[in-house]
């Protein structure tokens, strides 16, 4: 009988060892997960600043590039801003 109890401590102790390697490099492995998640989300943030940029300089080219019945580049602007649409916030300043 005390055979059958030094064996089930045994396995209980291997299982318990197993059990903290596993979740040692589980936890290892959702913090390097997180690292790069936080990493990629900085990108994107990045490319989408660098998008609007070139989006509203795109925006005033086209405003200054051509001959306008507007007047000047504020009134331009302004005609544009009246105009325009769209849900995305075309110049940071107005």
């Amino acid at each position: 009988m005390t055979v059958l109890m030094v064996i089930g401590t045994l396995v209980t102790a291997a299982a318990t060892a197993g059990i903290f390697f596993f979740t040692k490099q589980m936890y290892s492995l959702q913090k390097e997960l997180t690292s790069k998640q936080e990493d990629l989300q900085k990108k994107q943030e990045d490319q989408e600043q660098k998008f609007h940029d070139l989006l509203e300089a795109l925006v005033i080219a086209t405003i200054i590039s051509g001959p306008s019945s507007t007047g000047g580049f504020d009134n331009a602007k302004a005609k544009f801003i009246e105009e325009y649409k769209g849900k995305e916030k075309i110049f940071k300043r107005n």
